[in-house]
């Protein structure tokens, strides 16, 4: 099993930009993957970074065209577990 340590910034990022949709979802346009309604110009996924997230089983075709990508129940353990220590992080931020 994968581990966040493992994960390049890129790869995290798009586990937490699925999470942050209420379908945990990523969907395809132009050659990028990015959140359902994201504005034109917000931050997309390459397609070799989202199949490289389906290779580590953390991301998986939604229909039977591809053109959306949900998480995984190992996406979505791994996903909460980086929100979770980004919030911890910010947390300690705003404490200090």
């Amino acid at each position: 099993m994968i581990a966040a340590a493992d994960l390049k910034p890129l790869q995290r990022a798009a586990l937490l930009a699925a999470l942050s949709t209420p379908a945990h979802t990523l969907v395809r346009g132009r050659g990028v993957y990015a959140p359902p309604g994201a504005p034109a110009g917000a931050f997309a996924f390459t397609v070799c970074a989202v199949r490289a997230l389906e290779r580590d089983d953390l991301l998986r075709p939604a229909d039977a065209f591809a053109d959306t990508v949900e998480l995984t129940p190992n996406g979505l353990r791994l996903a909460l577990e980086l929100d979770a220590a980004a919030r911890d992080a910010a947390d300690r931020m705003r404490a200090a």
